[in-house]
């Protein structure tokens, strides 16, 4: 390299040292958002109270910028989350979800989808929430925000469990325990070994249950946290109460009655009751101030466990319990179940495409900058080699020079012995993201999609067919019939604020089927149940959904949006 090469190289590698310390200074002079909001944000887990109160006092008109606008919509949702206020309209979360996601803000995207995911739980819309929770959880996952990815994963347990999915609530409790016990957040890391406690109950895995449940009464959890302690004397109890363990239960009971007597509710007392009776016998009457306590909250029940437990009958009226429990269990649950199993897998039917493409695109990268590195190594050995070669010919040339020099000095010394000569030599230089309706409906769904699934793998076998018809004609007589879906469309009303309803008004002239199309729809039924039901092929529902979406599009119906949102 020559001496000009090695100038010019030296003064480019500086300029592009400054460019990317100048970017480098540029990002880190982002702008912050308003103290008020950062002093709220410090005040939110302490003092949730005060924070409300400062956050009620912004003016948001002098928000300066659409940061501010959206850290305000997260705060003010979260204060009002933290002071027990119970939101169903997440207009406001929603902005700053879109927001923190845009902007790759990843601990505030997954705080603000948690806080989203709760008040679409509020609204009951549970398919929504467990995506909102899911994706939350997935963000704070791959960023390492591990309070967040707790709170999601708390977020899909309690979804969960108003489903009365236990194997789900063990799953997404012990997900968050972990996320807390990587936080570090003692309070958290408890609470959330409570609610896997939980649901390890919920699952009838009792023994295990007990075990979580001593190890935090051995932990001694924070000893002003009266909650916490009366909820695990409370789930002691009743577990315990499960294994038939009553005089354990009973006292139990007994501390959660000290502690914090509303958290009993009228079950806890029926079971304190009998275990009572059950653990003490004929000296139960020594328990009469807490006999009489149950017995004052639960006077005025007249259901078949009071009347049983009057009546000394207490197996059967447990036995009674039980049942009533396994009863609640019923359509609507699997409606809203079958919702969010539909919604969560569109989302992870999402998330893995673009997955695929981001894997794809950095394959492309990788190999791209691979390429790139190859041809900059190639061009610099070339280089390297260029410039060897180029100072070996410069360095031979020298030494020619030098030699020719040294034997004309040496004859000139030889020829002039009276002259002195001085020479000097110069050296060279060189350089990386509801309540339920009847048994009857929960009984035909399942069937019904049974047989529809049945339906379609033998549609070959002609026999097979008419025989499943006929079987369908029975189970499906039910949804057809005018009672059965005037009730159905009463529920619709009830969760959907009046949906149903309006949708009759605003159309009455359109056809049973149609209308029942729409019904179905609503309640999250399968293309394919759907098509079993009407007795039609997938091509023609199209076709029919089509068809009523024209209809709903040129109409100039109040609730148009929302009808269609349901047929999308």
């Amino acid at each position: 390299m020559t001496g000009n090469s090695y100038h010019i190289y030296r003064s480019f590698s500086v300029a592009v040292l400054l460019g990317l310390l100048l970017i480098g200074f540029i990002g880190s002079c982002g702008r912050r958002p308003d103290p008020v909001l950062a002093e709220a944000d410090s005040k939110m887990e302490e003092h949730p109270d005060s924070a409300l109160m400062l956050l009620d006092g912004y003016d948001l008109t002098a928000a300066g910028s659409a940061l501010d606008s959206a850290y305000y919509a997260l705060l003010l949702t979260h204060a009002r989350y933290k002071n027990f206020i119970d939101e169903t309209n997440d207009s406001l979360i929603s902005r700053a979800v879109g927001y923190f996601l845009d902007h790759g803000d990843d601990e505030k995207a997954s705080r603000a989808l948690f806080l989203q995911g709760i008040i679409q739980m509020n609204a009951n819309r549970l398919g929504e929430a467990a995506v909102s929770f899911r994706k939350g959880l997935d963000i704070a996952h791959e960023g390492k925000y591990y309070m967040w990815e707790g709170q999601c994963a708390i977020g899909m347990y309690l979804l969960y469990e108003r489903l009365l999915d236990s194997s789900s609530q063990v799953i997404f409790a012990k997900l968050a325990h972990s996320a807390f016990i990587k936080s570090g957040d003692k309070g958290w890391i408890d609470y959330s070994k409570l609610e896997l406690a939980r649901a390890l109950h919920n699952n009838y895995k009792y023994d295990e249950s007990l075990t979580l449940l001593k190890q935090l009464k051995d932990e001694k959890v924070d000893s002003g946290n009266v909650s916490i302690k009366s909820e695990i004397a409370q789930l002691r109890a009743l577990t315990l109460f499960a294994l038939g363990k009553y005089r354990q239960s009973a006292d139990n009971y007994e501390i959660v009655h000290e502690l914090n007597p509303s958290l009993l509710n009228k079950n806890d007392l029926r079971n304190l009751k009998i275990a009572l009776v059950e653990a003490y016998g004929d000296s139960v009457s020594s328990k009469k101030e807490l006999l009489d306590y149950i017995e004052s909250v639960c006077k005025n029940s007249e259901d078949t466990f009071d009347v049983l437990v009057r009546s000394g009958q207490y197996k059967e009226a447990y036995e009674s319990l039980l049942r009533y429990k396994n009863s609640q269990d019923s359509t609507l649950y699997k409606v809203f179940s079958n919702n969010v199993s539909e919604l969560l897998g569109q989302y992870e039917d999402k998330t893995a495409i673009l997955r695929q493409k981001e894997v794809k695109t950095e394959r492309i990268l990788w190999g791209c900058g691979l390429f790139v590195l190859v041809m900059v190594i190639g061009v610099s050995y070339w280089i390297y080699k260029k410039n060897l070669h180029q100072n070996e010919l410069e360095r031979r040339q020298l030494e020619m020079s030098m030699d020719i020099l040294q034997s004309d000095l040496a004859a000139q010394v030889s020829d002039m012995n009276d002259m002195s000569l001085n020479i000097q030599l110069l050296n060279k230089e060189n350089s990386r993201i509801l309540t339920a309706l009847q048994d009857m409906l929960y009984e035909r769904y399942n069937k019904v999609n049974a047989l529809c699934d049945a339906y379609y793998q033998d549609r070959l076998v002609e026999s097979k067919r008419k025989k499943l018809a006929k079987e369908m004609e029975k189970l499906l007589k039910d949804f057809s019939d005018h009672a059965f879906l005037k009730e159905v469309g009463r529920y619709i009303d009830l969760c959907l604020d009046g949906l149903y309803s309006s949708f009759m008004e605003d159309f009455p002239d359109l056809s049973a089927d149609s209308k029942r199309l729409f019904m179905f729809l609503t309640l999250g039924f399968s293309s394919r149940t759907i098509c079993v039901i009407l007795n039609i092929e997938l091509s023609n529902l199209y076709n029919r959904k089509s068809r009523l979406k024209r209809i709903l599009i040129e109409s100039r119906a109040e609730r148009k949006d929302e009808y269609l949102r349901i047929l999308n």
